[in-house]
C-alpha cells in the first residue's frame, strides 16, 4: 500500500509539463490555470531550502524526544529503546502524511530515515556478533520502505544493500571472487533494463524518482564493475594477487567499449542521462589508461584533452544549430516518454478545448528532451 496520494502525484507531473509549455509560449496562461484547477495537487512540497531546514529541525526535535524516552531507563536495553524510537517515528510519519499532506517535504524524509536507523539498531541488538545478518534483515525492510514511501535515498540504500548481500555470497569462495565482476555487471545491466522499462510507464509514476536514481546507479555500477583499474584493485585486495590480472584484455575492452555503448544508445534512445554518464565514463577510461600506460606528461595530456573537448563542443553546437538527422542543440523539456501529452489529452482532463497556436504540435522533443519525443 502506498503512503502518498497517487492521484496528486500524477496531477503534479501533468501540471509541471503544462507549466513548461506555458513558459515556452505553447500554452495560454488561462489554460494552465484550468489544468491546475481540474488536476489539483494538494500535497505539501516546499522549496529545497525549506526542505533542508525542516529536515534538520525534525532530526533535532526527534533527538530530544528520544532522549526524553531514554530517561525511563530504556538506554540500558538498547534493542527496546531502538524499537520504541522506530515505532514512534513511523507513527508520527504516517500521522503527518495523512493529516498534514506531506510528500517528501523534509519532515517525512527525516522521520523515515530515523525509523530505518532505529530498525537497524533493533536488528543489531539481536545479531550483535553478526553484522552481515543485520544487512540481510534490512534488505526486505528497505524494499517495503521504497514501495510505500518512494524515497530516493531508501532506494539507493536498497541497491547498495542488495549488492553487499550479493558480494558476501560471492566472496565466500575463490571462484566467486574471480567471477564477481562479471556477476556484478550482469546484475547491474538487468536492474537497469527492469527499472528503465518501468520508468517509461505512467502507472509507475509513483516511483519515478526512485527509478531515475536506480537507472543512474545501475549504469555506474555496470561500468565500475568492468573497469580495469577497479577489477585490478579488487583482485589485489581479495585474492592477494600482484601485477597483471586474469582476463586483462577483456577488462580493457570493457573499460573503453562500455562508455561508447552508452553514448551510442543515448542517441538511439534519446536519453540525456545516458549520454552524460557515457561521457563521464569515457573520461574515466582515459584516466585508467594513463594510470598504467602514461604516454605523455600529465600537463600535456590535460591540455590536449581540454582543447579537444572545447573544439568538439564548438563544432557540434555550430553543426546542430539547425536540425540534422533528428538532432539539434535547441533546449527542450525533460518530460518522460509516458508524459507526451497532446492538447486533446489536456482538454479531456479539463473538459474544455485549450487554446494553441496554428499547426502547433505539443509533446515533441529535440536535443535535450531526455526521451520527450521522437526527435532528439
Amino acid at each position: 500500500m502506498k503512503a502518498y496520494n497517487e492521484t496528486w502525484i500524477k496531477n503534479a507531473a501533468i501540471q509541471a509539463q503544462a507549466e513548461n509549455w506555458q513558459q515556452q509560449g505553447l500554452l495560454a496562461e488561462a489554460d494552465l490555470q484550468k489544468i491546475k484547477t481540474a488536476l489539483p495537487d494538494e500535497s505539501y512540497q516546499p522549496i529545497v531550502w525549506i526542505k533542508i531546514g525542516l529536515f534538520i529541525f525534525t532530526n533535532i526535535a526527534f533527538m530530544f524526544g528520544s532522549a526524553f524516552i531514554g530517561l525511563g531507563g530504556f538506554y540500558a536495553i538498547w534493542g527496546v529503546w531502538a524499537f520504541i524510537n522506530a515505532a514512534a517515528a513511523i507513527f508520527v510519519l504516517e500521522l503527518f502524511i495523512k493529516n498534514r499532506k506531506l510528500r517528501h517535504s523534509g519532515v517525512d524524509n527525516a522521520l523515515l530515515y530515523i525509523a530505518l536507523g532505529a530498525v537497524a539498531g533493533c536488528f543489531f541488538s539481536i545479531f550483535e556478533t553478526s553484522p552481515n545478518a543485520v544487512v540481510w534483515c534490512m534488505l526486505p525492510v528497505l524494499a517495503v520502505a521504497v514501495y510505500r514511501y518512494a524515497d530516493v535515498v531508501a532506494a539507493l540504500a536498497l541497491l547498495i544493500t542488495f549488492f553487499y548481500v550479493l558480494s558476501t555470497i560471492l566472496f565466500e569462495s575463490t571462484i566467486g571472487k574471480m567471477l564477481a565482476p562479471f556477476v556484478f555487471m550482469a546484475v547491474s545491466g538487468l536492474i537497469y533494463a527492469l527499472v528503465r522499462r518501468k520508468d517509461q510507464q505512467f502507472k509507475f509514476l509513483y516511483w519515478a524518482n526512485c527509478c531515475w536514481v536506480l537507472e543512474v546507479a545501475a549504469l555506474i555500477l555496470l561500468y565500475v564493475s568492468g573497469n580495469y583499474a577497479v577489477v585490478r584493485a579488487g583482485s589485489e585486495a581479495l585474492l592477494g594477487s600482484q601485477g597483471e590480472i586474469q582476463f586483462a584484455p577483456l577488462f580493457w575492452v570493457f573499460t573503453f567499449v562500455i562508455p561508447l555503448v552508452y553514448v551510442w544508445f543515448s542517441v538511439r534512445q534519446k536519453d540525456r542521462k545516458l549520454l552524460i554518464i557515457g561521457f563521464l565514463c569515457s573520461v574515466s577510461a582515459v584516466i585508467t589508461f594513463r594510470t598504467y600506460h602514461a604516454i605523455v606528461p600529465t600537463e600535456i595530456a590535460l591540455l590536449l584533452g581540454g582543447l579537444f573537448l572545447l573544439v568538439s563542443a564548438v563544432l557540434l553546437i555550430r553543426y546542430l544549430q539547425t536540425e540534422r538527422h533528428g538532432l539539434t542543440d535547441q533546449p527542450d523539456t525533460d518530460a518522460p516518454r509516458w508524459l507526451k501529452l497532446q492538447s486533446v489529452v489536456l482538454s479531456q482532463f479539463t473538459q474544455q478545448t485549450l487554446q494553441q497556436a496554428p499547426d502547433l504540435k505539443l509533446g515533441g522533443g529535440n536535443f535535450g528532451g531526455g526521451g520527450a519525443g521522437e526527435k532528439y
